[in-house]
């Protein structure tokens, strides 16, 4: 059966049989084992994907309502292609271009700032406190919230990245309770499963309607290239959200994927590489440490460790076809923060 009013190929795809697919960096799926099937097994692609995602939603459910002792379903879900998509789905759904502001906590993941700025939003920065293991500057930041009702979404990002360190949960539900800021709190909570002893905001957003938690398979699902991203809220913000979402936002392969990482089996699989991940950054921060001159500064709440060169100011001087990435964080007091992955 086709939908004629989409006008879809009723002859199907034009992929050969066999076809090797490409999925990034050179690799393929047949490659690393996740397809390899018949011609007639794509007959699907001819198709629009699901246009909200039923299944995926509910398969997400259920993963956090085991593991993060939440009660979520579909009504609490917008899908989107990645966080950064989502992100500026909230920036252009919530403040007016022009007149509105939001709060960043730098350092912090650029991407927030980037999209205020393109959609014509200014951003106010409220730095962490970073003599305190880059937690929020409490005070300062209620403080600025209150000051301008034309605030309308606070960015909280935990674990932070750059800093590698989760937030405190009871400065985000302070942050909540504040009466005298009527905004959104946004928690992005990319790395969180690599910090299983900070419980995740999800529980929370039946509680707190004015609460959006982001969430993503891009991380500890490694899944970047299948570009799936979830916003997490209490249903009349998230059906606010799935209005304004452009439609068919994820494709269909890539919520079959999804849909596979989030079964049984490969959720067993997950857990294994988030413990050889765990593993390797204990042991990598614990050798950065024996080192004179490096200071251990965050990290040990995500797949990556920050670490301080003491005692320099001089610029960094790395080889590009080093196989260990290695960024200076600009942001931080002096130029001398360095990430480096941990698995």
């Amino acid at each position: 059966m086709m939908l004629a009013d989409l006008n879809e190929n009723a002859l199907g795809p034009s992929i050969a049989s066999g076809s090797c697919l490409e999925v990034g960096q050179g690799a393929t799926l047949s490659e690393i084992g996740l397809i390899h099937v018949p011609e007639e097994s794509c007959e699907g692609l001819s198709r629009y994907p699901d246009l909200h995602q039923i299944e995926l939603k509910q398969a997400f459910c259920d993963f956090r309502n085991v593991r993060d002792g939440a009660a979520l379903t579909p009504a609490n879900l917008c899908c989107s292609t990645g966080l950064d998509d989502i992100i500026d789905l909230l920036v252009r759904s919530l403040c007016r271009p022009g007149h509105d502001q939001i709060v960043i906590c730098p350092p912090v993941y650029h991407m927030y700032q980037t999209t205020a700025t393109i959609n014509d939003v200014e951003t106010i920065s409220i730095p962490l406190n970073t003599q305190n293991n880059f937690q929020l500057r409490l005070t300062a930041l209620q403080q600025a919230l209150c000051s301008d009702p034309n605030i309308k979404i606070c960015f909280v990002c935990t674990p932070g990245n750059p800093t590698g360190h989760a937030i405190s949960f009871e400065d985000i539900k302070a942050v909540l309770d504040n009466p005298g800021w009527r905004g959104i709190l946004v928690v992005d909570e990319a790395y969180i499963d690599f910090s299983p002893r900070s419980p995740s905001a999800v529980r929370l957003v039946n509680q707190y309607p004015r609460l959006v938690v982001l969430q993503t398979l891009s991380k500890a699902f490694g899944l970047a290239s299948i570009r799936v991203g979830f916003a997490v809220a209490c249903a009349h913000l998230s059906a606010i959200l799935n209005n304004v979402r452009k439609p068919y936002a994820i494709s269909g392969p890539s919520i079959a994927l999804a849909k596979a990482a989030l079964t049984k089996p490969s959720l067993a699989i997950l857990d294994a590489k988030l413990m050889s991940i765990f593993e390797e950054r204990s042991r990598l921060a614990r050798e950065l440490g024996r080192i004179q001159g490096i200071r251990v500064r965050g990290g040990l709440d995500a797949n990556f460790v920050l670490f301080e060169v003491c005692g320099t100011t001089s610029e960094f001087s790395f080889s590009t076809t080093s196989s260990i990435a290695v960024a200076p964080i600009n942001q931080f007091p002096q130029p001398s923060a360095v990430i480096t992955p941990s698995g």
